[in-house]
């Protein structure tokens, strides 16, 4: 199939181009309309002679508009030499030829190739994957795969910072960078990412560098020399994705998608499921902070849910009603950035607890004011005069975990969010005042997560019931307590109502990108449209759809806690609240005055539950001693590239290519090695390869290549 393209006034020259043909599935076409970039006919080539040469080929390069500004044309010489000659579209020009055409680019900066499809398709998929080889032939290639792509023109060492600030205006943020099999190819890659990183904060790259191609060779070569869509994908996908400056060394992130990876083989953090550019803000928070953006969305949710609080319950079938309450504990060593992360993301709820107290010492200074002159009229009078109410002082952040202190607290304040720096005082605090198994604080605890009604027994007051509890809870907390935490469990369920986060630790980077100004403002105003929720007698019930109820219905039959792992069945039993829970929290975020959750909700946060599931899963393992290595996360990471690759043996240099933080030469990678030679994962040694050279191997131990 092709589409006509105008490139200038006339009927007879836009007739003289089309848009190459796309060969996809019926699938992919429906998902986004897909066009190609515009080439010269080739009946048509003839009004492009240099010098005598006929061109081979022309492409059409089109501003974001759909407008044509230039063609980049290809000459064969005789002796099998090429040459590429540039011609603007200034068809009022005299020295245009028949198209409107005139050799020379001066005074035109030619735009990126096929700019104009990449906006509407990022408009359509903010996660889409943009692919940029070099040249607009491999850029071809891609699009007769269906992929979105683009270029620059003129080849290697051509890439502007125009052209990485258009693509920051589009939203595109997911970039897989496909280089030329040369040095010059490689380096122009690299220079691409360097450019990308200086415009877009929240950046995600790869660069990819097919196999098997001939010197020069590029991703057309390797589609027309038999190769598949599917081994590309494949090639792509193995191949990490990056998120930081190549100025610095880049991690390595071993999947596919455009997430990151959150530990050993975890899956990774769904961003998508988040509503408009709240996954921009979560990969712009993780970037800046050099934190796994595992941790970030792990944080997000519970202070989302905070912020509706009382104001809203969700109800999947009549017998099945959560409240937004979510308690998540984020497991990092010290000096691993999450209370500045912990701050960053709860700054809208901490902004909203000053603006309580402000109003309330203003309220209290009139108050006073007020009971003083009652009091003087009851002395002047003789009489008792009416006195003023005493204001009551709403809060949105606490962090005394007594229920005794918090009876108040929870009775007026229809949001609440228990924000700990560190988790170990929270759990410290719970037997405070009872020395047994059923201390008053657990259990009040173990009924305030299913909102229902408490008591609080005060020592100098009287008793006090809060008929509708609600607070979420998010804090850090160090390996070695979440170990004695297990150690200490009273077996209560109080630990199972925690979702238990281990983010991966990142490398510091001087140079970390700040948190775009507008993403910040967007979180700061999704948390404040919930908290200006109404909050009635009894929360307003936001309900599932007979289609959200029949999907949640179905996976909670094929996901019965009867059929998990005796180890890890209270937590399969609870990930059913907790999907319900996300669901309301991420329609409300889409939508605060939503009255029904539809099904593509409930998928959502059921990826987004099974996730964190995953997650705790992995910790609570971890916090029983299941994990036991004495590795570093260094070590770790090379003994998993071994496994997942089943090498019989590695060189320091290819540790170095991993670019792993803090592995940046040989003698360091050697260090690491020695490192899984203490655990008998392989031995280093030195040999001499054919030409007389030693270098150093490590030889794998095949038992560690075999095993899980």
């Amino acid at each position: 199939m092709s589409n006509v393209s105008n490139i200038c006034d006339t009927k007879e020259a836009a007739n003289s181009i089309y848009e190459a043909g796309v060969q996809t599935s019926a699938a992919t076409q429906q998902q986004a309309p897909l066009s190609s970039g515009s080439h010269v006919a080739p009946q048509n080539l003839c009004h492009f002679l240099y010098s005598g040469a006929l061109p081979v080929c022309g492409w059409v390069y089109h501003d974001p508009s759909g407008s044509p500004v230039f063609i980049e044309t290809r000459v064969m010489n005789g002796k099998g030499g090429k040459g590429c000659y540039p011609y603007r579209h200034m068809p009022d020009d005299p020295k245009a030829n028949q198209l409107g055409y005139v050799l020379g680019k001066k005074g035109v900066t030619p735009p990126l190739y096929r700019s104009h499809v990449i906006a509407p398709r990022i408009a359509a998929n903010a996660q889409e994957v943009v692919y940029i080889p070099e040249g607009p032939k491999a850029c071809d290639a891609l699009v007769d795969q269906g992929l979105l792509a683009t270029t620059n023109a003129f080849g290697a060492g051509e890439w502007k910072d125009e052209h990485s600030q258009f693509l920051a205006t589009t939203g595109a943020y997911c970039f897989v960078l496909i280089a030329d099999n040369d040095e010059p190819g490689r380096k122009h890659m690299w220079d691409v990412a360097k450019s990308l990183s200086q415009h877009i904060p929240n950046l995600y790259y790869k660069i990819v560098e097919l196999p098997d191609l001939p010197e020069g060779g590029d991703v057309h070569d390797f589609f027309t020399s038999s190769g598949t869509v599917d081994q590309f994908v494949s090639i792509v996908n193995e191949t990490s994705w990056r998120s930081s400056s190549p100025a610095q060394a880049p991690e390595n992130v071993d999947v596919a998608g455009g997430g990151e990876e959150s530990g050993d083989e975890l899956p990774e953090p769904p961003l998508d499921v988040l509503p408009g550019n709240l996954a921009h803000y979560a990969r712009s928070v993780a970037a800046s902070f050099c934190v796994d953006s595992a941790m970030v969305l792990g944080i997000m949710m519970p202070i989302a849910a905070s912020a509706i609080g009382r104001a809203c319950d969700v109800q999947a079938k009549s017998e099945f009603i959560q409240p937004a309450m979510l308690w998540h504990g984020v497991i990092a060593e010290v000096g691993t950035m999450k209370t500045d992360v912990l701050k960053a993301v709860s700054a809208p709820i901490t902004a909203k607890h000053l603006e309580f107290k402000k109003q309330y010492d203003l309220d209290h200074k009139n108050y006073a004011q007020a009971l003083a002159k009652a009091n003087a009229a009851s002395k002047d009078n003789d009489e008792e005069a009416d006195a003023p109410d005493e204001p009551i002082r709403l809060q949105a952040v606490v962090s005394d975990t007594t229920t005794e202190a918090l009876a108040q607290v929870l009775e007026h304040s229809p949001r609440i969010l228990n924000l700990q720096d560190e988790l170990k005082q929270f759990f410290a605090l719970m037997g405070c005042y009872g020395t047994s198994r059923t201390s008053p604080d657990r259990t009040r605890y173990l009924k305030l997560y299913n909102g229902i009604p408490i008591t609080v027994n005060r020592s100098k007051e009287q008793a006090k019931d809060i008929e509708c509890p609600r607070m979420s809870i998010v804090g850090g907390i160090q390996p070695k307590v979440a170990k004695q935490l297990h150690s200490d469990d009273e077996g209560d369920g109080l630990l199972e109502r925690f979702s238990f986060i281990m983010p991966t630790e990142r490398a510091f980077k001087k140079d970390a990108p700040a948190i775009p100004q507008n993403l910040e403002m967007e979180w700061h105003s999704t948390l404040n449209r919930l908290f200006d929720l109404p909050v009635l007698e009894k929360p307003r019930r936001v309900y599932f759809t007979p289609e959200a109820w029949d999907y949640f219905g179905t996976w909670c039959e094929d996901h019965d806690p009867v059929k998990a792992p005796v180890d890890t069945r209270a937590i399969v039993a609870k990930l059913r609240g907790n999907i319900v829970r996300l669901a309301l929290v991420l329609q409300l975020l889409a939508t605060p005055t939503a009255s029904s959750i539809p099904v593509s909700t409930v998928k959502d946060a059921i990826r987004l539950g099974e996730w964190l599931a995953a997650h705790t899963i992995h910790a609570r393992t971890f916090m029983a001693g299941g994990y036991t290595s004495k590795l570093s996360s260094r070590a770790e990471r090379i003994l998993k590239h071994i496994k997942k690759h089943k090498h019989p043996y590695v060189t320091p240099s290819d540790v170095v290519r991993l670019r792993i933080p803090t592995i940046s030469d040989v003698e360091e990678a050697c260090t690491v090695l020695r490192e899984l030679e203490s655990v008998d994962a392989g031995l280093l040694e030195e040999e001499t390869t054919l030409s007389g050279n030693v270098r150093k191997v490590f030889n794998v131990n095949p038992s560690f290549t075999t095993t899980s």
